[in-house]
């Protein structure tokens, strides 16, 4: 009889422990789904404000170079006739315009870029690895 008692006794510790892993492995699981989504977030975040960082700093630059030309060449300094001094720096107005668009465009071609799943993908595996490691895990 006690050898009964014994193996039912290690039975219900075999279904208890196998209770405590099974809510382990959901906490797991709720842990990497987390990991996840914020990986994810981080990943879309930083994609925003790199691009948007780059094309407003090399758009800071080219306006700075493009305003400087553009102020030499339509100088009174110039011999050239008025008339064809305010028509270049109409024309460099809307070159400016132009390359305004330019860089909007540009930065939603890198974004999309970025967005594509085996680049997103690779980029994000670093983000989830130091989360993981934070908790003692790497994948």
């Amino acid at each position: 009889m006690k050898q009964k008692e014994k193996i039912a006794e290690q039975e219900q510790a075999l279904v208890e422990k196998d209770q405590e892993l099974r809510e382990l492995t959901l906490k797991i699981e709720d842990v990497d789904r987390f990991v996840d989504e914020v990986s994810e977030t981080a990943y879309q975040k930083a994609c925003e404000v790199v691009a948007d960082s780059v094309r407003e700093k090399t758009q800071q630059e080219d306006m700075k170079i493009l305003r400087a030309y553009q102020k030499w060449i339509t100088s009174p300094d110039r011999k050239t006739l008025k008339m064809i001094r305010d028509f270049i720096g109409d024309c460099l107005d809307e070159l400016a315009r132009a390359m305004t668009v330019a860089a909007k465009t540009v930065t939603r071609t890198v974004q999309k870029t970025l967005q594509k799943s085996e680049v997103k993908e690779a980029h994000k595996e670093p983000i989830k690895n130091l989360f993981l490691k934070d908790w003692g895990r790497s994948r």
